[in-house]
């Protein structure tokens, strides 16, 4: 219900996005130019505009496919066969 509402209630989406959203995107965005700048993730890779695409399509997608919660187990998995080879780690 939330998601949907966000879309006809743009205060709403602003505040999801200053309270849960941007603060996680950012954390995101700090971990992904350390691992640039250490050379493990190459600076022009086309998929790191995708990275917060592609999490937060796997943590919605997950319940709503499988009807499984999202765990750690889940996440490492995630990480290590689509996550990182797209990223070309």
């Amino acid at each position: 219900g939330l998601f949907h509402a966000v879309h006809s209630h743009p205060d709403l989406l602003q505040a999801l996005r200053e309270l849960f959203i941007d603060p996680e995107l950012t954390g995101l965005d700090a971990l992904l130019r350390r691992a640039v700048d250490r050379g493990e993730i190459r600076a022009d890779s086309p998929a790191l505009s995708y990275v917060p695409h592609m999490v937060i399509g796997a943590l919605i997608a997950r319940p709503l496919v499988e009807d499984r919660p999202v765990d750690q187990a889940f996440l490492g998995h995630y990480f290590d066969s689509v996550l990182l080879p797209a990223l070309g780690v």
